[in-house]
């Protein structure tokens, strides 16, 4: 049936006359497409019913099988594959577990199930590799579900990313994890227009925001890294995330750089400033002659007179170092799109 079924959809071109057939057929498709799926275990089966699968929540009526159809993605995650050696068939791990994600994130329908299963992985610290798949598959999802189906979880989820991104034993996890911070960051800032829902960004991120602004008190130290790398993930997503970002942590670096012992912890700051300066080039746009939304400007505007005054003063430094920091961060500023327009 899968391959039949494959071979005979996949490539369709749906015309309205051929969507409004395939979905009066959508009571009888869908059963036979469970019954056939499921207990299966060969990987090229699996590769074919992960794309029907993808297929069908586009062109059929699934509203009365959702629970269902999860339960039968549910039952492969986290999918395991270890290719036998001179596999023909060249299938991979990573491309079973692709699909996978992809048909989990298929449908917002699924985020009732997903979102609490999910979390539920997230919160099971003897198994890593569960984790792993876990932050990958919220990642996926997230723009596809929405801010109102992370809101409920949102604290935990941000919480578990944080500590990730501080205290992960290898470079893929915290790697997973601050691509998780930016995309779910960004989805969280479709949910401000939503009715009941008062600043999502600054809700959520806030604890994360004073998490770092602490870690950075000591800039010379490995937490200050990983504090701005969180900062600059979530800065980068989303004009209100970036706002709240620059607005509270901004003024604490440059209270900590007048404030500073010594060069090499004045150095420090300066990166993490430029971190930041880095994430709002991202998203407001370079000197580049790229495309931007002119209705938003870099709320580090508000800043420009002191972090000129900064860098300018660094870059005429006797101290090789502080002066390239100096030169550095007057180059992004150049580089910032509109930065320095009126000065």
């Amino acid at each position: 049936f899968l391959p039949v079924f494959e071979r005979r959809y996949s490539d369709l071109t749906f015309t309205n006359l051929t969507l409004k057939a395939l979905v009066s057929q959508s009571d009888e498709l869908i059963p036979k497409f469970i019954q056939a799926m499921d207990g299966e275990k060969d990987p090229r089966n699996l590769l074919i019913a992960f794309k029907i699968f993808k297929l069908m929540t586009r062109v059929l009526d699934i509203s009365k099988y959702i629970e269902d159809l999860f339960e039968l993605l549910w039952c492969y995650f986290p999918i395991t594959f270890k290719p036998p050696p001179g596999d023909p068939y060249a299938i991979t791990s990573e491309e079973l577990k692709q699909h996978l994600r992809e048909c989990i994130a298929a449908t917002p329908y699924f985020a009732k199930f997903a979102m609490p299963s999910l979390q539920e992985k997230l919160e099971n610290p003897s198994d890593v590799v569960k984790q792993k798949e876990a932050i990958a598959t919220i990642t996926v999802c997230a723009p596809v579900y929405g801010a109102h189906a992370l809101l409920p979880g949102i604290a935990e989820i941000l919480s578990f990313l944080s500590t990730q991104i501080f205290y992960a034993k290898d470079n893929s996890m915290q790697s997973l994890a601050l691509s998780a911070i930016h995309v779910i960051t960004a989805t969280l800032a479709t949910g401000i227009s939503i009715a009941a829902i008062s600043d999502p960004i600054q809700r959520s991120l806030d604890p994360l925001i004073d998490e770092c602004i602490v870690a950075m008190k000591q800039p010379e130290h490995k937490n200050a890294r990983s504090a701005i790398a969180l900062l600059r993930s979530a800065a980068s997503a989303s004009d209100p995330a970036c706002t709240s970002i620059v607005e509270r942590a901004v003024p604490s670096l440059l209270s900590l750089y007048r404030n500073a012992y010594n060069d090499s912890e004045r150095i420090a700051v300066l990166e993490l400033i430029i971190e930041i300066m880095e994430a709002s080039r991202t998203l407001y746009g370079s000197m580049d002659g790229q495309k931007v939304d002119r209705d938003f400007m870099t709320p580090l505007l508000s800043f420009k007179e002191p972090l000129l005054d900064l860098y300018s003063n660094a870059a005429e430094s006797t101290i090789d170092l502080l002066q390239y920091k100096g030169c550095h961060g007057l180059y992004v500023m150049v580089a910032s799109r509109h930065f320095l327009n009126e000065v």
